[in-house]
């Protein structure tokens, strides 16, 4: 029952990671066209205006898109699409990309702050932020040592949760997202705000290297996180 809990918490928190994204980037005049909690093939969604609102079926965080970039003369990338519908893509992401630099930043961090606020109501704002500033570190310690660091890890917060500690888990969960989130890797929030900070709107080829470094260490991290979950699911803990 505490695996339905916790995978019930976590759905939770990416709805709200991928809402308040969405949300805050409205009030500051961008439209998303896809926001998808989970990443992968589409399990079922629906279209509420502009914006497609979907439900994937891998397990692995939010993604909302702004628009697409306009396809090159000749591409099949948007084949299938309505001429008009990747017209109005390419349009939005423009949009999106003219924006101020500090509105993107906003619009990148407001995820990671939602998460930030959630751990601050359920544990209080002191360890709210102690959590948070934990998560930095553990998120590297676990993957490192799955089985001493991260299964010890997984099965107290499973033991939290069986014990009835919903909202303290649902506390200390969004505190280790905010965490994971504002790291500086490219394919993450904070990583793409420091590319905002250090090279604005321009994609040299460093940043190229770093977007690959960044998805290749995530690739590590996922996967040494994914091990120690399947040892705390085999009961080797």
């Amino acid at each position: 029952m505490s695996w339905a809990i916790t995978f019930g918490i976590y759905t939770g928190l990416t709805a709200v990671y991928a809402a308040a994204l969405s949300l805050i980037a409205r009030v500051l005049g961008a439209c998303p066209t896809e926001v998808a909690v989970f990443q992968g093939p589409r399990l079922f969604g629906c279209r509420i205006g502009r914006t497609e609102w979907r439900l994937n079926l891998i397990p692995l965080g939010a993604r909302v898109l702004f628009g697409a970039p306009r396809p090159e003369s000749g591409s099949d990338s948007q084949s299938g699409l309505d001429p008009a519908r990747v017209e109005e893509l390419a349009r939005i992401h423009e949009e999106f990309h003219a924006k101020p630099l500090f509105v993107q930043a906003l619009m990148n961090l407001s995820g990671p702050v939602s998460m930030v606020l959630i751990a601050a109501c359920f544990l209080g704002p002191s360890e709210g932020m102690s959590s948070l500033s934990r998560g930095f570190a553990q998120v590297f310690q676990g993957a490192w040592s799955p089985f001493e660091v991260g299964a010890p890890l997984i099965q107290g917060f499973l033991d939290l949760v069986a014990r009835g500690g919903a909202l303290s888990a649902a506390g200390i969960l969004s505190a280790k997202l905010a965490a994971l989130n504002l790291l500086p890797i490219p394919m993450l929030a904070g990583g793409q705000v420091l590319a905002l900070l250090l090279v604005g709107r321009r994609t040299p080829p460093l940043l190229i290297y770093a977007q690959w470094l960044g998805l290749l260490l995530l690739v590590i991290v996922y996967t040494a996180w994914g091990i120690a979950l399947v040892r705390v699911a085999l009961g080797g803990i």
